[in-house]
Order: structure tokens, then C-alpha cells, then sequence
């Protein structure tokens, strides 16, 4: 995206629009809210989340596609209840 490739814009805009698929539908079932990998690597799950919500901060104002958009606006209200 630092490139100018836009999801559903550019020579790229597909595969942007893809990621941000990929990254809403890595929610916790159990969590709603909860953005995790558990196939990721070593570090903790908080560690995946952070960059999630970090990556749909950031693309939020970029997606034109009306129902992409709103997947992507919903997420982050979803704030996840973690107990220690």
C-alpha cells in the first residue's frame, strides 16, 4: 500500500482487497473482537492483534468497496473482553 496500490484500485487493488478479507476473517470465534492467527509464530496472540488492528486502522480510509468498508468499520468495535 506504500507503493499507492489501493484495495479495489490499481494494479494491485485485488490482492489488497484480499488481505483485508483475510485479516477480518482471522476473529476468534470464542472472542468476538479478537483478531488472532494460531498458526502464527512465537510470540504471544496480543502481539498478532495489535498488528491486525494497526493494518485495519490504516486501510480503513482507503477501501471504496462499499461492503468490504463496512466489514472492515465493524471490526474494531468489536472489542474484544480478554480475561487474564
Amino acid at each position: 500500500m506504500a507503493g499507492g496500490n489501493q484495495p479495489g484500485r490499481g494494479k494491485y487493488g485485488r490482492p489488497r482487497s484480499q488481505a483485508v478479507e483475510n485479516v477480518i476473517s482471522l476473529e476468534d470465534r470464542t472472542q468476538k473482537g479478537y483478531l488472532h492467527n494460531p498458526f502464527s509464530g512465537n510470540h504471544g496472540p496480543m502481539y498478532g492483534h495489535g498488528f491486525a488492528m494497526l493494518f485495519l486502522g490504516e486501510v480503513h480510509g482507503m477501501v471504496h468497496e462499499q461492503g468490504l468498508r463496512d466489514k472492515a468499520s465493524r471490526q474494531p468495535c468489536a472489542a474484544p473482553s480478554i480475561s487474564p
